[in-house]
């Protein structure tokens, strides 16, 4: 019994040792560190977002017809993981556009006139339409869409920024209103370009003589350069590089499409290639986009910080002895350099409600010509 106690003993001790070297040896390991994040595409419902992407990609190539209205639709439906009807969503925006038409012929205007396409555009999103029979009773009721000042950001959900939420609600914000406007100008044939402000988007179209007016889809009237510049957040850097107060071509917008596409992934999957991939595209359409631009910032940003965790948060003085690293920390500062010289700016969150409820003073400044043909 004590010769079997003692190997008993001999082999705890040999196993143990066996352990406390495998350990040491482990340590000893370099540790492999990866300098790309993970590829999510094994995840269920990403491939609604490739399909998505692969479409977009077709339009802006030529190979199938440009559609804003489409692009939208399968950038917000993929991130609803493919759950709405194509058909839903276009009788939504045909019937808005049916009453815009018919708007325009209760009041007697040409439906070929497009300052009456314009005029009924901006009744359809600003004012209560009703629809009258012959005796003056009210058949049909169209009610305005609203901003909405909950969540206008889509920071608690991402579904706040969609048009599909708009069309539905009744609310949209700066992202969703736009968009929307756009989509109907589109099936209405009215001409109008997105433009951006920071952390803003609006409208900008042609009076009855050819001069550029800004919409503002938020409130339902129109604006002056100086209202949209009275922020106070737009450098002269940003009007020479045109990143902001210009037009944006319809290219261009479904471009853009891409940027929310990859901005939902990342919410819902997190970032990987397929992130850069649309954020690339986006750019090589419109290589200003400085909403594209910045989340591709945020991707080197997040990219860098995770290499770094790895490797155990050096300081940045010794990011030299981490050459791959130390690459990353360039290239978050090359485009944090860029966006800087573009005279990017954002407006803070506390100020942007305060912004927007200021217009009031700039309601007397109302363009007549193009409220009504």
């Amino acid at each position: 019994m004590l010769i079997q106690e003692a190997m008993r003993n001999e082999q705890q001790r040999k196993l143990q040792q066996q352990q406390f070297l495998a350990e040491i040896e482990n340590d000893m390991k370099p540790k492999t560190i990866r300098y790309e994040f993970s590829d999510q595409s094994h995840i269920a419902g990403t491939e609604h977002f490739r399909n998505a992407f692969a479409e977009i990609d077709q339009m802006l190539k030529g190979e199938i017809p440009m559609s804003l209205k489409r692009a939208v639709f399968l950038t917000e439906n993929a991130y609803l993981d493919n759950r709405i009807q194509y058909d839903w969503f276009e009788y939504d925006i045909s019937s808005d556009v049916e009453v815009a038409n018919s708007l325009i012929e209760q009041a007697g205007y040409d439906k070929g006139n497009p300052t009456a396409k314009k005029w009924a555009l901006q009744q359809l999103m600003s004012d209560t339409i009703y629809f009258r029979d012959e005796k003056g009773a009210v058949t049909y009721t169209h009610l305005p869409y609203q901003y909405d000042f909950e969540d206008p950001w889509g920071k608690k959900d991402w579904t706040k920024q969609f048009v599909m939420k708009l069309t539905s609600s009744k609310k949209g914000q700066c992202h969703s209103m736009p968009l929307l406007y756009l989509i109907l100008a589109e099936d209405l044939g009215v001409e109008a370009w997105l433009s951006y402000s920071p952390s803003h988007s609006y409208i900008k179209l042609k009076d009855g003589k050819g001069n550029l007016l800004n919409y503002e889809t938020t409130n339902g009237y129109y604006t002056t350069d100086v209202w949209v510049q009275s922020s106070g957040y737009i450098k002269a850097e940003a009007l020479r590089s045109r990143i902001y107060m210009d037009t944006m071509s319809r290219k261009e917008v479904v471009a853009a499409t891409l940027a929310d596409l990859a901005k939902g992934y990342a919410i819902k999957y997190g970032f990987d290639q397929f992130v850069l991939d649309c954020l690339d595209k986006a750019l090589e359409h419109n290589p200003n986009n400085v909403y594209a631009l910045q989340l591709r910032s945020d991707y080197q940003t997040y990219l860098f910080f995770y290499v770094l965790e790895q490797l155990g948060r050096p300081p940045v003085e010794e990011l030299p002895n981490y050459p791959k690293a130390n690459e990353l920390f360039f290239k978050v500062h090359e485009i944090y350099g860029r966006l800087d010289a573009l005279g990017f700016e954002q407006m803070p969150e506390e100020v942007y409600p305060k912004w927007l409820q200021s217009f009031e003073t700039e309601r007397e400044k109302q363009p007549v010509q193009i409220i009504r043909p």
